[in-house]
């Protein structure tokens, strides 16, 4: 008799042991299906604030808070009429205002954000090395319960290694009005700390990785994921191709570009 109850106490202590460990794998999950929506939000700048068909600029872009005040980043070429990086003229006229889309499980909000008054810039920009980033930061209103977007905290360290695996959040039309965020993996295959020089582009703050940017997803943010059981790092802002292969604009630069902003305000 003792040692039956021996048995069922044992048997019933690995049943608890179980429970146990069910509900703390599940306590350690992460979604990334979860994560990626609402983080890329979907841009077209264009020249006048009026409804109807107007020439634009698509891209991509994601909003940080800088002193509790939202801020939309995205790369300065999606509101230039001249290439950033070519110079070569796009569209013949100046783009003055940003509609923003932001999507989560295929609902969005929209609005519309002025880029230029009479001529003059009404975003944030930076250097690096003497020449104008092409990174720039865009004050938002305020988050209402409307808005479909989440922030980035940009502001956690990582160190990168070549070789690692990043994966971009972007936006594509999957038909009609419906838009859904998807991933891009790929590898580091430069120094991520380092700049890389290129013969048309210059001397540029980012690295480069083992896939190609489609248009449209300039601007979209960039993480690492190293810990499965929590949430991305942010690392960069895919940013354009370069002898065949994207680049990511490093972190440090929306550091610096932050830090720009509160020494301004």
């Amino acid at each position: 008799m003792r040692l039956f109850l021996k048995i069922i106490r044992f048997i019933f202590l690995i049943l608890i042991i179980g429970v146990l460990y069910k509900c703390s794998s599940m306590k350690k999950s992460f979604s990334l299906a979860s994560f990626q929506e609402g983080r890329a939000l979907k841009i077209e700048a264009v020249p006048k604030d009026i409804p109807g068909m107007q020439k634009t600029i698509a891209g991509s872009g994601f909003v940080v808070i800088i002193d509790s005040i939202p801020y939309l980043i995205t790369n300065r070429h999606n509101v230039e009429k001249n290439d950033y990086y070519t110079k070569e003229l796009r569209i013949d006229e100046e783009l003055n205002y940003l509609n923003v889309y932001a999507f989560r499980y295929n609902e969005y909000s929209a609005l519309r954000l002025e880029v230029r008054n009479n001529g003059t810039q009404l975003f944030y920009g930076n250097e690096h090395k003497g020449r104008v980033t092409d990174v720039i930061a865009l004050r938002m209103p305020q988050k209402s319960d409307q808005s479909k977007y989440d922030e980035i905290n940009y502001k956690v360290d990582y160190d990168l290694k070549l070789e690692e695996e990043i994966f971009t959040i972007s936006i594509f039309n999957s038909g009609g009005d419906n838009y859904r965020s998807f991933l891009l993996f790929g590898n580091i295959i430069t120094n991520p700390d380092a700049d890389i020089t290129h013969n048309e582009y210059g001397v540029l703050p980012a690295f480069k990785i083992n896939k190609h940017s489609l248009p449209g997803m300039s601007g979209s943010p960039v993480f690492v994921w190293p810990d499965k059981t929590k949430s991305p790092i942010f690392v960069g802002i895919l940013s354009g191709n370069a002898d065949g292969t994207a680049f990511v604009i490093r972190r440090s630069i929306l550091i610096d570009l932050g830090e720009k902003i509160r020494n301004h305000e």
